[in-house]
């Protein structure tokens, strides 16, 4: 099944909580906010402010702009999934009068 990226809805709040606490885990949203090094609640975000990668009903990956986080699972990377995630959140941006996506991820 392709994956697809769409708009975060108020119905992905577990499922981003479970995708950002493995990342946590790994290390992987270290160079973002520094409030994700916390841990990460889905109210951090509001629905339509982030993006998620969506292969069947697991989430792959995502991006949350006001956040400066992207992650995409590692099995799933290089794969053209976080290229589709940041157009996504460049589109987020924009939609907010914004003109930068700024975004901290570790390379891997």
């Amino acid at each position: 099944m392709p994956v697809t990226v769409r708009r975060l809805t108020p119905g992905d709040a577990d499922a981003l909580t479970a995708l950002m606490d493995r990342a946590r885990e790994r290390g992987d949203v270290d160079a973002a906010s520094p409030w994700l090094e916390h841990g990460f609640r889905a109210s951090m975000v509001p629905p339509g402010m982030a993006a998620v990668a969506e292969d069947g009903d697991e989430l792959v990956g995502a991006v949350l702009p006001d956040l400066k986080a992207i992650v995409v699972e590692p099995e799933r990377r290089l794969q053209g999934i976080g290229e589709r995630l940041v157009d996504a959140g460049c589109e987020i941006v924009r939609g907010q009068g914004g003109a930068a996506l700024f975004l901290g991820c570790r390379p891997g």
